[in-house]
């Protein structure tokens, strides 16, 4: 019998589909990162994944929303303390400008 050749894998099928599940090796093959760096997003809330007994397991999705940042949301980032954090450094800008005018003024 002869050997049959494998039909060449276009590379959208090689990507993988999106509910595919990957280990911790995989998924940090894929960020193209390390693992210790990889545990440390996890622990911060940036990478999105599940334990399946002791070992992580990630969607392809959820991976690909974090490195595309559609959202902050997505990778812990809360929009309404960046807001407040803002309003007070512009509250003491304006006081610290305002202090410096009334110094030279004297």
């Amino acid at each position: 019998m002869a050997k049959q050749r494998r039909k060449a894998v276009e590379p959208a099928a090689a990507e993988g589909r999106d509910d595919d599940v990957l280990d911790m090796d995989q998924a940090v093959a894929f960020l193209r990162t390390t693992k210790p760096t990889m545990y440390r997003w996890i622990r911060l809330g940036k990478v999105q994944g599940f334990k399946a007994g002791r070992q992580w397991r990630f969607y392809r999705r959820d991976l690909r929303k974090f490195l595309e940042y559609e959202d902050p949301t997505v990778v812990g980032i809360d929009l309404d303390a960046v807001r407040a954090a803002i309003e007070l450094l512009d509250k003491r800008i304006a006081k610290a400008k305002s202090a410096s005018r009334k110094g030279a003024k004297k």
